[in-house]
């Protein structure tokens, strides 16, 4: 969730489930704590597309546009942009996930991530930086508008 140097989110191999949006004839979102990981999830593997493919779209979806963890991964996409780099093996997965609070269109998370080792590749495929695996720990805020769950705060915890 933090910058590319510090972090990344996670492509988990599926979709998740319908807790993603709501029809507008469901008017309130589910508050279950599995639809939140799956929410989670979907917003790691979004983030996940934006470093492999090194394009800002998919942050779109992820965070509110301008929003401080927009800026702070859009600034990363950009010096790999720059430099005509991406990432190869950039995964986060969820290792726990807590709801601290919830209501019908925001929820409050403790969220724990693993980040395996992964790779920074040129253009031609090359590896040109190695980076090493870690875990860590946010506070997430999430926020549903527009039949979407976006990241509308993020902060690193000392766990």
């Amino acid at each position: 969730l933090s910058a590319l140097t510090g972090a990344g989110w996670v492509k988990l191999g599926q979709r998740p489930a319908a807790a993603l949006q709501s029809s507008s004839a469901d008017a309130q979102p589910s508050t279950d704590s599995a639809d939140y990981q799956a929410i989670v999830a979907h917003l790691l593997a979004l983030r996940d597309r934006a470093f492999s493919t090194a394009r800002l779209a998919p942050l779109n979806d992820v965070y509110p546009n301008g929003s401080a963890g927009w800026q702070v991964d859009a600034a990363a996409l950009q010096v790999l942009r720059s430099q005509h780099l991406h990432t190869r093996g950039f995964i986060e997965r969820i290792d726990g996930l807590t709801v601290e609070d919830s209501a019908p269109a925001s929820a409050d998370l403790a969220v724990t991530t693993t980040i395996p080792a992964y790779v920074v590749v040129n253009a031609a495929g090359h590896v040109v930086a190695r980076r090493t695996g870690r875990t860590q720990s946010f506070d997430v805020v999430l926020q549903h508008a527009a039949d979407r769950w976006l990241v509308q705060e993020l902060r690193p915890t000392d766990s």
